[in-house]
């Protein structure tokens, strides 16, 4: 509740007796200052989405209650599968990421790749993927397993490739978190997304917070380095997003 009330406030409301206006209507709430109807109109679309008919300020602190309560059971539930990593980013359109992905196509440095190419506006934004997006659930996944034989006459094959397809095994596990999940809010709904899905992982990675892009492209972490998988969720609610 306390959490509820200092989100309430960064949002610009002025509470000065919590106890007298819990039922006081949201729409009549005062702002300290800013664009008040703007910030109005989209606090009052929120809770009619979550499926609240009374626009009251107790309703809304109990919807910011469940998007957190949500977050912890994700993460919790995440580390249970034996994830390496769990970080969420707010879902939204970065423009940047359409200006370095077409730079980097226009210059040619997709090769032979053409799939990164022909599915382009989505890749650079994730709503065009998945317009009703809200959050994006990253997870990644050790796949440090030893060192090659140091033998010569023994061929080498990358560390990541010495197991199964990670493709099915992290798809596996996201969609029984996916599952999970659900189990907690029934209109919650989502896509599970490994490696052949149009998104920027790495991108969403960083801003999840779980780690950041390095000079040579991968995605690095403090304790395990750049030695493991990543996939993704991305639903349609709200969750408390990490910092990046």
């Amino acid at each position: 509740f306390s959490e509820a009330i200092k989100s309430l406030g960064s949002r610009g409301f002025k509470v000065h007796d919590t106890r007298e206006i819990l039922n006081h209507d949201l729409s009549k709430m005062k702002r300290v200052d800013g664009d008040y109807s703007k910030m109005k109109s989209l606090e009052l679309k929120k809770m009619r989405e979550e499926g609240y008919e009374n626009l009251t300020l107790l309703n809304y602190l109990l919807s910011i209650g469940t998007s957190s309560n949500l977050t912890k059971e994700i993460k919790r539930s995440a580390k249970h599968l034996s994830f390496s990593h769990i970080g969420i980013a707010q879902a939204k359109t970065y423009k940047q990421d359409n200006d370095r992905l077409s730079s980097w196509i226009n210059n040619g440095y997709h090769a032979q790749m053409n799939w990164i190419k022909n599915r382009l506006p989505e890749r650079s934004n994730v709503l065009e993927y998945y317009p009703d997006a809200k959050s994006i659930i990253i997870v990644t996944q050790n796949y440090y397993t030893g060192l090659a034989n140091p033998d010569d006459d023994i061929g080498k094959i990358s560390n990541y490739a010495w197991g199964d397809d990670y493709h099915l095994v992290i798809k596996k596990k996201l969609y029984q978190l996916l599952d999970q999940i659900k189990q907690h809010d029934s209109s919650l709904d989502g896509i599970v997304c490994v490696d052949t899905s149009p998104i920027m992982e790495k991108a969403w990675a960083q801003r999840a917070g779980i780690g950041w892009i390095g000079k040579h492209t991968n995605l690095i972490t403090k304790d395990i380095g750049s030695w493991f998988f990543i996939g993704s969720i991305i639903i349609n609610k709200e969750l408390k997003y990490d910092n990046f």
